[in-house]
């Protein structure tokens, strides 16, 4: 029974309970002498407590959150004084990264246990040409595991970001990506391998890469595999191992798997196949029947991160900014989310891409992505940021090359098909020509050309000088010397 007039009560949130009224099932710890006795049905208020107990829970639940921070830079997102913290355009750009960086947490080791990201702020970096980025991230440590390995995420957050160059349609600086401060060195990473195999059983209803079933299944993968090195006779070598490529409709897996030391790629893969064979063909687990299983060594993408790549010349991406006069700048416009900014991102992506498409350099153009919508130097104005990508193979361009072309096809950077531009806003990488560079482009001749003219000039110039002094000096010994004769 619930009473409140007890002098010695228990206390239950703001109820006072007489301490020999609690029953669970029928029973109440008495003397051996009492015999427990069924209390009244209406001794049970849960409904009218459970609502006080909520925030303790929450409480509770908040405090098994740990964080841990991320620092990169990208070399494609200028730094501008808008970008202040609580800006609209941090606010847009801490949108975008929060939905990049779900992606890439989803697909790690971290990936149950993650909760979310929370951009910090925002530096300049190289003055301004390129923007460092500090956020804070949240998840829900295992209480029986043995705590986050630091290492690991390193290495699976390089791997999902093409050895940090590449985060959807941001490029990052190589050496700038820290884990919680940590950056391993060259020499903490021995060997590195890729397996391939594909699955012959398997199909996904839902072909979605976003979709629960698509991540439970990539998940599912990653982790047979793990168990599997680490239950065979190197798991002492054995570091880690991440799927960065699941392709559908022919299920074609690719996964990286990390090795503490060097180890052969004929032994890693002859394990493989000694765990999953069964019978007379290869079934990772008793869930996937596979095929076409390769095992090939590649370079570490750790040394890659201090030795640049001579393969040959990398993609080119330049930053395309310009301000929409005729479109209405809105709140829903610039978050991700919402219908307004995917039909306008849809609408501008695709007269962007035409436009390059059927440009003088079309031939190394490869597509261009919007990055953000924000508010232009007029309220009433749309500035949109995005990132457009070329290919060197065929035609090197620069930024000079690339907005000559789009004031040529916009109508002098006016008319972008429905789209009414405001020519000043412009810019190619921070690029936009003032009056002197417009009168130095209008003589067809290249800045530096012109340099070079200028100094054959004065070379000239200084010449001529030199040449009638001496002159002159003649000149006057001969007659100095007439003199002295007559």
């Amino acid at each position: 029974m619930v009473s409140s007039s007890q002098p010695t009560p228990w206390g239950l949130g703001p109820y006072s309970l007489d301490k020999d009224s609690l029953y669970l099932n029928g029973y109440n710890e008495r003397g051996p002498d009492e015999p427990p006795t069924t209390p009244e049905p209406t001794t049970i208020l849960l409904p009218t407590l459970s609502s006080p107990v909520q925030p303790e829970a929450t409480t509770a639940l908040l405090r098994h959150l740990e964080t841990l921070t991320l620092n990169f830079t990208i070399s494609n997102l200028q730094y501008s004084t808008d970008m202040s913290n609580g800006s609209a355009m941090f606010n847009s750009t801490e949108r975008v990264l929060q939905h990049l960086l779900r992606s890439l947490f989803k697909k790690s080791s971290l990936g149950p246990c993650y909760s979310g990201c929370r951009l910090i702020s925002l530096r300049p970096k190289k003055e301004g040409a390129a923007t460092n980025v500090d956020v804070v991230c949240t998840y829900h440590p295992d209480p029986t595991g043995p705590g986050l390995d630091t290492e690991r995420l390193y290495w699976e957050l390089s791997q999902l970001t093409h050895s940090v160059t590449q985060m959807g349609p941001y490029i990052l600086v190589t050496d700038s990506l820290f884990v919680n401060g940590y950056a391993p060195q060259s020499s903490s990473i021995q060997t590195e391998y890729q397996l391939n195999f594909r699955i012959i059983n398997w199909n996904l209803s839902n072909p979605d890469p976003t979709s629960p079933e698509y991540s439970a299944l990539l998940r599912d993968i990653q982790d047979k595999v793990a168990k599997l090195y680490r239950d065979s006779q190197l798991q002492d070598v054995f570091h880690s191992c991440l799927v960065t490529h699941l392709k559908l409709g022919s299920m074609s897996v690719t996964i990286r798997e990390l090795f503490s030391s060097r180890t052969e790629a004929s032994m890693v893969k002859q394990v493989f196949l000694d765990k999953t064979l069964n019978a007379s063909s290869h079934w990772l687990g008793a869930t996937y029947h596979l095929a076409d299983i390769k095992v090939t060594e590649v370079e570490t993408s750790i040394h890659q991160l201090t030795d640049k790549p001579t393969s040959g010349p990398s993609p080119q991406h330049f930053q395309l900014n310009f301000t929409v006069t005729n479109l209405p700048y809105v709140q829903d416009i610039a978050q991700p989310g919402t219908t307004e900014h995917q039909q306008n991102k849809r609408s501008v992506e695709n007269v962007l891409n035409q436009l390059f498409q059927n440009s003088s350099i079309r031939s190394s153009f490869s597509d261009c992505q919007v990055l953000a919508f924000r508010p232009g130097p007029h309220s009433s104005h749309t500035t949109v940021d995005s990132l457009c990508h070329f290919s060197p193979l065929a035609q090197r361009v620069d930024r000079v090359a690339i907005y000559e072309e789009f004031l040529q096809l916009t109508q002098n950077g006016t008319q972008l098909q429905n789209f009414t531009l405001d020519r000043d806003s412009v810019r190619v990488d921070g690029y936009s020509p003032n009056r002197h560079d417009a009168l130095t482009e209008n003589s067809d001749l290249p800045f530096w050309t012109i340099i070079l003219i200028c100094l054959a000039g004065l070379l000239v110039l200084i010449t001529c000088l030199i040449c009638c002094l001496l002159v002159t000096v003649c000149v006057r010994k001969k007659e100095g010397d007439f003199q002295i004769q007559q």
